[in-house]
């Protein structure tokens, strides 16, 4: 976006084991999203102050980023997660750098909120079985392993990375699909799954409470191991729940060009 509105911009990736910094300058903008290839509306003073932005600089760093190492003068730091919890060494951040979070449940008070939903469009309950005439339970095990011992919970499929392979057989596999028992508490495939229509089986509840707030009014059951057996608290309401997190959804992913703009100008006016 930058360089298609003639500045110099880079692309900035670092090593996964080392402090290490390699530099990829954007000029061909064919492997961007169509949607992503056009700049928001804003007022004269507001392209008046984002031209001064923008000539003298501006460097985001991802909460794993320690400190400055690209000797920025005007940091933004963009929190996907709580401050150390991917490197386990704190970014280092100080009282000018401008906050944004992806939720407020990664950072207190953060100057701005952004986030956009990740979806997919083969992910919804369209011509899906009614959830009373599904038959496949199925686990997902993901980031939970990082945290205590996971198995493959009895009589169901179990979802990896590598399967199934694509997002079309994901979303079959997810329209058919009654209980997905969830080692993994902060996962996308929840959401996947949710919008499918099947119900969500947190087995770590010790976690869920980062599952509110600004990620949505998340829909879910809490599952307790018994021998063999998982018992499961069932509500009444869960329907209508997943119906407002859907809701929710939608909007803030149809208010993302708006969230965007607002970010824009709050840092903006945070550095000027």
């Amino acid at each position: 976006m930058l360089v298609k509105l003639g500045y110099e911009a880079h692309l900035v990736i670092m090593g996964g084991f080392a402090p290490n910094f390699t530099f990829h300058t954007a000029q061909d903008l064919s492997h961007l999203h169509p949607d992503l290839k056009h700049s928001g509306q804003f007022s004269l003073d507001e392209q008046e102050k984002l031209k001064i932005i923008l000539d003298e600089g501006v460097t985001i760093y991802p909460e794993v980023v320690v400190g400055n190492p690209l000797g920025a003068k005007r940091i933004v730091r963009y929190f996907l997660n709580h401050d150390g919890a991917v490197t386990g060494h704190k970014s280092n951040f100080t009282k000018d750098d401008f906050i944004l979070a992806y939720t407020s449940l990664y950072f207190k008070d953060p100057h701005h909120v952004l986030n956009k939903p990740i979806t997919d469009n083969n992910f919804n309950d369209t011509n899906a079985p009614i959830w009373d005439n599904r038959t496949i339970n199925a686990t997902y095990i993901g980031k939970g392993s990082n945290y205590l011992k996971c198995h493959v919970i009895e009589n169901t499929l179990e979802i990896a990375r590598e399967w199934p392979a694509t997002k079309h057989e994901l979303s079959l596999l997810l329209k058919n699909t009654k209980y997905l028992y969830c080692w993994d508490n902060l996962t996308q495939l929840s959401a996947d799954a949710i919008l499918c229509g099947a119900k969500i089986v947190l087995l770590q509840d010790y976690q869920i409470n980062r599952l509110s707030g600004q990620l949505g009014n998340f829909p879910y059951l809490i599952g307790t191991i018994r021998g063999n057996r998982i018992e499961l608290n069932e509500y009444e309401n869960y329907e209508s729940d997943r119906k407002s997190f859907i809701e929710d959804y939608k909007f803030r992913l149809n208010n993302w060009d708006k969230n965007v703009n607002e970010s824009v100008i709050a840092i903006v006016n945070f550095f000027l």
